[in-house]
């Protein structure tokens, strides 16, 4: 078995571990990371604080190579360096999230329809 194959494997393990972590930040990013741009650290430090922590840190890395095999997450061919003390600067690929634009009659959260709520 190849080193690949062996990381394959323990982040499929990880992943299978982590209860029902996995589709509470699935979720999360399904409907939460449109036109973004960053790491995955960025990712982490953004979505915590609503999905909470994982049982194990690697489920970040299992979390973000399958968004970016499903083409949630696409490299942008950028590095740069991890900001957090306990991540001693790795080298790390830059993403772009997909795109999101609504629909010209769905408009915004503050607009409303012409005359809404008028007596």
């Amino acid at each position: 078995m190849s080193a690949k194959d062996e990381r394959d494997k323990a982040l499929r393990r990880v992943k299978r571990r982590s209860g029902p972590w996995w589709d509470i930040a699935r979720s999360w990013v399904d409907n939460h990371l449109y036109n973004w741009t960053g790491t995955a650290e960025d990712m982490r430090l953004l979505m915590t604080p609503y999905v909470g922590k994982p049982h194990h840190h690697n489920v970040w890395g299992s979390l973000s190579r399958e968004l970016a095999r499903d083409g949630i997450l696409i490299h942008t061919n950028a590095r740069t360096n991890m900001k957090t003390d306990k991540s001693h600067a790795r080298d790390t690929p830059i993403y772009k999230s997909r795109t999101r634009t609504l629909p010209p009659q769905i408009g915004t959260f503050f607009s409303r329809p012409q005359g809404a709520y008028r007596k």
